[in-house]
């Protein structure tokens, strides 16, 4: 996160920017923000959407030491889907439209790239976060499935459907086809009981891009050309900058 933060300051610096950040966190939001108000406080705007207003109070704590007035924060409570450029254009040099934490791997590539050229206009940026599949690593896949946090999410999931987990969930990569492509999707099976019967819940579904396909559906679907692509150490987890075309 720290070698994007320094990419977004120079590409940002001197201009006067709107960060847009759907499925907002203030994690890595807060590096991202602080970075890119090095270029001055003055040039900074925020703007979260969120369908709903659960996290307003936690980023407004997180973002306002980086912004001028409280009226540079926004939070706009509602389906991503149904924000259009109109919603964020307010006369800035600069638009980066953020997706972190995976959340793209939940949507199909032609909602995604719908999204952004409804969002998008002009000098748009579109930082997104995505674990690839990567041939011989996908244990990588596995492992972030398995952790605690996945584990007790789909625990979750299955008593909010009435249902008792029985042990962890089971992890999986399927292939899938789709718009002519063949692409691979983790899926989270949960034992579960529910009067007097056992099966399986499936708790999570997200696709999982090869680093060729991410670069294919950015361009194809979100009109955008892809200026840069940081990875983690294993290559598993990439950070993708694209240049909206439109």
């Amino acid at each position: 996160i720290g070698v994007l933060s320094e990419r977004l300051a120079t590409l940002s610096r001197g201009r006067h920017v709107h960060y847009i950040e759907l499925g907002p966190e203030p994690v890595k939001t807060t590096e991202l923000m602080k970075a890119v108000s090095g270029g001055g406080p003055n040039n900074l705007r925020y703007t979260a959407v969120d369908v709903n207003e659960s996290s307003e109070d936690a980023m407004r704590h997180a973002i306002m030491p980086f912004l001028k007035t409280p009226g540079c924060f926004n939070y706009i409570a509602a389906d991503y889907r149904n924000v259009q450029w109109d919603h964020i254009d307010l006369g800035q040099d600069m638009t980066f439209i953020t997706m972190l934490g995976f959340q793209e791997g939940n949507e199909l590539p032609v909602t995604i790239g719908r999204l952004i050229r409804t969002l998008g206009g002009r000098s748009t940026y579109v930082v997104s976060e995505m674990q690839l599949l990567v041939e011989g690593r996908e244990e990588a896949i596995y492992n972030f499935y398995q952790n605690e946090n996945m584990v007790r999410f789909s625990e979750i999931v299955s008593r909010q459907q009435g249902f008792e987990p029985l042990g962890k969930h089971h992890v999986s990569i399927v292939r899938l086809n789709l718009l002519g492509d063949q692409f691979h999707v983790a899926v989270t099976l949960q034992p579960v009981s529910k009067a007097g019967a056992d099966g399986h819940l499936i708790t999570n579904v997200c696709l999982k891009y090869t680093p060729e396909q991410f670069r294919h559906v950015r361009l194809n679907h979100g009109n955008c050309r892809v200026i840069d692509e940081l990875r983690s150490g294993d290559g598993s987890v990439v950070y993708q900058i694209a240049q909206f075309k439109g």
